[in-house]
């Protein structure tokens, strides 16, 4: 009984000097780490290329939404008319929304990378941070819709220039007018 007991706990303790030798890595000598075990240093020439690959590929499709939002902003800021302050505004919080993708795409892209050459063991992916950002990116929408809906409420009851289409028809059906 004693005897299985003895291979169950040192089954379970930690491994002795008795033919254990350090793993030596590029002529240094690992050290072991307290409880007997050896760590294995953190050396990013040995990781998968695709896991860098796809750190970057995430990073660049961050970039890519961040500049097509980017382009939108400066759209709306730039084709707004003179008076409309709706129009600058929205475009103004669309850019500062740009802005707060880079910067999130950047300091994702940095975590996952050190996350990489430290060889975390969970995953790189990020639950909140798309999340947030869309729920910011859909009330930026809505409230640019609401701004809108209210701008024409008030300028129901002005005259608003005819249309071009309709001006056109009237001067063309004057010019065939037959009198009987």
């Amino acid at each position: 009984m004693s005897i299985i007991i003895q291979k169950i706990t040192s089954y379970f303790s930690t491994p002795t000097s008795e033919g254990y030798q350090p793993i030596q890595s590029y002529g240094t000598v690992t050290p072991t780490a307290a409880n007997g075990l050896q760590s294995l240093p953190a050396d990013a020439s040995k990781i998968e290329p695709k896991v860098w690959l796809a750190s970057e590929r995430t990073f660049l499709n961050w970039l890519r939404v961040s500049i097509l939002i980017s382009s939108f902003a400066l759209a709306l800021f730039n084709g707004a008319a003179v008076g409309d302050k709706v129009a600058k505004g929205m475009g103004l919080t669309y850019a500062v929304i740009s802005i707060g993708m880079l910067g999130y795409a950047w300091t994702m892209q940095e975590k996952r990378r050190h996350r990489i050459i430290t060889r975390f063991g969970g995953h790189h992916d990020e639950i909140y941070g798309p999340i947030v950002i869309c729920a910011v990116i859909f009330l930026a929408v809505l409230v640019n819709f609401i701004l809108r809906v209210n701008q024409r409420e008030a300028l129901r009851n002005h005259p608003t220039p005819k249309n071009p289409w309709l001006v056109i028809s009237e001067q063309v059906q004057s010019a065939f007018v037959v009198s009987w």
